[in-house]
C-alpha cells in the first residue's frame, strides 16, 4: 500500500483540495500534508513515514532536494526531437 505525503509550497494552499482528492482516488494512505517545508516531506520519505511524495506542479520541488527527483516529461524539447522515459526508482522497490 501507498503511503503519501503531500507537499504544498506556502502560498500554494488552493492546490491541498486537489491533491487530497488524488490521494484518495488512488487510494493512498494520506500520512500527512507538509507546508512549506520540502526539506521535512523528504526527512519523512528517507526515515520510511511514507512512500510516495505528491505534489501539484514540478516547479514545487528544487533541484536541491534529495535524493533528487526529475521530471523528464514536463521538460520542452526540441522541435522534431523524441523524449526518452526515464524512471528512476530506489533499490527498495
Amino acid at each position: 500500500m501507498t503511503r503519501a505525503i503531500i507537499y504544498i509550497p506556502a502560498d500554494q494552499t488552493d492546490y491541498a483540495p486537489m491533491l487530497t482528492e488524488y490521494c484518495a482516488r488512488q487510494g493512498y494512505t494520506l500520512e500527512g500534508i507538509v507546508h512549506n517545508n520540502l526539506r521535512e516531506a523528504m526527512r519523512m520519505l528517507a526515515d520510511d513515514e511514507a512512500t510516495a511524495l505528491v505534489v501539484a506542479r514540478d516547479e514545487h520541488l528544487t533541484q536541491e532536494r534529495h535524493p533528487r527527483i526529475e521530471v523528464v516529461a514536463s521538460q520542452p524539447t526540441p522541435k522534431g526531437e523524441r523524449r526518452s522515459r526515464i524512471i528512476r526508482r530506489n533499490k527498495a522497490e
